[in-house]
C-alpha cells in the first residue's frame, strides 16, 4: 500500500459520560489498518460529569479533546468539523467498535466518484444483528434502519446509493460539509443525520458500503423505551417537517405515534414537543405560509382535544361497565349463596 497517496482523515467522537465506552471504541481505532499518520481523532466531550476527559488524556495522548459546556449533539458535531484538518471527516459513536477495514472500505468507495458526499457503514450490534444497512423513510417522515434487528446473512452486502445513512458511523467529504454547511443545531439530538442528508443530496450522493463494519451497543447512549428517547425522536420529527414541509405540518401531529397511544402519558409529551416544532415553522417560512399553515395546526389541537375527552369518556364507561359487571358478579354469588341456604335448610327440615 503506497500510503503517500492516502488522504487525510479527521475522526471525530462526540462524548457524553461515556468514560466506560470509550476504552472499546478507541482501542479499535488504534487497530485501523489505516496510517496513523494519516488520521487525527478529536474527541469532542460535552460536558461529561465522569471521569471520560481525565482517562482520555491519560491513555491516549494523540488524541485531541475539545470540551464543551452543554449537551448538544450537533454542536459538538460542528465544533469537530471546524477543528479537523482531513480531507475527509469521520463521525463515529462513542459506543462503537470498528473492524480494522472500517476506514479504509469507506475511503475506497468515497474515492471513486468526486459526486459522493458521504459513505456509511454496515453497522452491527455485538450480538452480531444488524443495526443499520443504511436508512429508509416510513409513512409519515418516520425513518428507520435497513435490516434493523435481522440476522445478517449477507442480504445487504451490495453497496448502493442511499437516502439517508445513520450517523453512528459515517465519512463525509470535507468540500461537501463545506457546501452544504453546520449541522442544524435546534435538533440537539436525533434526526439530525435525516436533515443533513435532506439538504445534501440535491446535489451529493450517499452510498451505504457493506464490507465497512463496525459494532454498535444498544442502548447505550439512551434507552429506546425511555420518555427521553421518545422525545427526542419525535421532536426531531416533527422539527424536520415544519423545516422542510409546511403544508403537511399539522397532520403529522395527528399522524404522531404519541397521539393514539396511552393519551395521559403521550399526549403531556406532544404538548412538550410542539413549542419547539412551532418555533422552527415560524423560523423558517414567511407570513405567506404561516397564514395558510398556523390555522390548520390550532385545529389539530382542537382535535387532540376532543380525542382526550372521547378517551376519559371512554374511561369512564369502561369504569362503569365493571361496575356492572361487579354488581352482576355479586348478584350471583347473593343468588348462589340464597339457593345454598334453601338445600341446606330443605335437608335439615327433611331430617326432622
Amino acid at each position: 500500500m503506497n500510503t503517500s497517496k492516502l488522504p487525510e482523515v479527521s475522526i471525530v467522537i462526540v462524548n457524553h459520560d461515556g468514560r466506560e465506552l470509550l476504552k472499546t471504541c478507541l482501542n479499535s481505532l488504534n487497530d485501523l489498518n489505516y496510517p496513523k499518520e494519516k488520521t487525527e481523532i478529536i474527541l469532542i466531550d460535552n460536558n461529561s460529569k465522569d471521569t471520560s476527559v481525565a482517562f482520555v488524556k491519560k491513555n491516549y495522548k494523540r488524541i485531541k479533546i475539545k470540551s464543551l459546556k452543554d449537551n448538544n449533539y450537533c454542536k459538538a458535531l460542528n465544533v469537530g468539523i471546524q477543528l479537523s484538518k482531513g480531507e475527509f471527516v469521520a463521525f463515529l459513536n462513542n459506543d462503537t467498535k470498528v473492524e480494522p477495514d472500517w476506514l479504509s472500505e469507506l475511503i475506497n468507495t468515497i474515492s471513486i466518484d468526486k459526486k459522493i458526499g458521504a459513505v456509511g457503514s454496515k453497522i452491527l450490534f455485538f450480538n452480531k444483528r444488524i443495526n443499520s444497512a443504511g436508512m429508509i423513510e416510513f409513512p409519515n417522515f418516520y425513518v428507520n434502519h435497513r435490516g434493523f434487528l435481522e440476522e445478517d446473512k449477507g442480504q445487504y452486502n451490495v453497496k448502493k446509493k442511499m437516502d439517508y445513512l445513520s450517523g453512528a458511523a459515517i465519512l463525509f467529504r470535507k468540500k461537501c460539509l463545506q457546501d452544504v454547511g453546520f449541522f442544524d443545531e435546534d435538533y440537539i439530538f436525533y434526526y439530525d443525520e435525516i436533515d443533513y442528508a435532506q439538504r445534501m443530496k440535491k446535489k451529493w450522493d450517499l452510498v451505504y458500503v457493506p464490507k465497512s463494519v463496525v459494532y454498535h451497543r444498544y442502548a447505550a447512549t439512551i434507552n429506546p423505551k425511555s420518555r427521553e428517547f421518545n422525545y427526542f425522536v419525535e421532536r426531531g420529527r416533527l422539527i424536520f417537517v415544519a423545516k422542510y414541509f409546511p403544508n403537511r405540518f399539522s397532520d403529522a401531529i395527528s399522524s404522531s405515534h404519541l397521539f393514539y397511544k396511552n393519551v395521559k402519558v403521550e399526549h403531556e409529551l406532544l404538548f412538550d414537543i410542539l413549542p419547539d416544532a412551532i418555533s422552527k415553522l415560524v423560523k423558517t417560512h414567511d407570513k405567506k405560509v404561516l397564514v395558510k399553515v398556523l390555522p390548520e395546526f390550532f385545529k389539530q389541537i382542537r382535535r387532540i382535544t376532543d380525542f382526550e375527552k372521547y378517551d376519559y369518556l371512554k374511561e369512564a364507561i369502561a369504569c362503569q361497565e365493571l361496575l356492572d359487571k361487579q354488581s352482576l358478579e355479586l348478584r350471583k354469588i347473593k343468588s348462589r349463596r340464597n339457593g345454598f341456604l334453601r338445600t341446606v335448610h330443605a335437608k335439615i327440615k327433611g331430617k326432622k
